[in-house]
């Protein structure tokens, strides 16, 4: 997913080296300042933790192009590293979570039977597991085996409880979520900032 702003303006003579090494210096710091806030405003949005990630490690990249003697365009790009983390911004519709997979995947298994299926962590709060259940899975030596809590495991942030995915799984319906529109918001609040930063080069 890219952030992308773009400006094109008639400015003062851009033909000097000098010239041309600040105005992309400055566009790179005022892309910077874009990062951290795209950063905070997804935090700000209860993004998902993979689409945070992906904006912290995100790529600033500066182009230039000089059509004529006054007139420059300039853009900077800020590539997020999440792959297809745009539904988070742009919505999505409701899907049937095995049609989604491509059958065999490299995290495919084969059951008893030569039934293909993955194993799906789903999270779970230490207030939601039973009390016995949770005592079972905290002694390292046990494991859990009880029918609705089999293979109960500790994750980094909270307790992961593993489920079998088929290609013909029933139920696995994902609803449809509106997007957050997070990035455009960040364009829209920062684009005047960025400007400012820009037109300081010639001051």
């Amino acid at each position: 997913m890219k952030l992308h702003m773009r400006f094109v303006d008639r400015l003062p003579d851009v033909s000097s080296a000098g010239i041309r090494t600040r105005l992309e210096d400055a566009l790179l710091s005022a892309g910077k300042g874009v990062k951290r806030a795209w950063v905070d405003a997804a935090r700000a949005a209860h993004a998902p933790r993979s689409y945070i990630t992906g904006v912290r490690g995100a790529s600033v990249a500066v182009t230039r192009s000089v059509e004529d003697a006054q007139r420059v365009e300039v853009a900077v790009a800020i590539t997020s590293t999440a792959s297809g983390s745009g539904w988070v911004d742009a919505g999505r519709s409701a899907f049937h979570l095995p049609t989604r997979i491509r059958w065999p995947s490299p995290k495919t298994r084969v059951d008893a039977k030569g039934r293909m299926y993955i194993n799906v962590p789903l999270s779970k709060k230490t207030a939601d597991i039973p009390a016995p259940i949770l005592r079972r899975a905290r002694k390292p030596s046990r494991r859990v085996t009880t029918p609705g809590w089999a293979g109960l495991t500790r994750g980094k942030a909270s307790w992961l409880l593993l489920r079998r995915l088929y290609a013909d799984s029933p139920g696995w319906h994902i609803p449809a979520q509106a997007g957050k529109g997070i990035a455009q918001a960040v364009v829209k609040d920062t684009e005047r900032a960025v400007r400012a930063r820009v037109a300081e080069v010639w001051k």
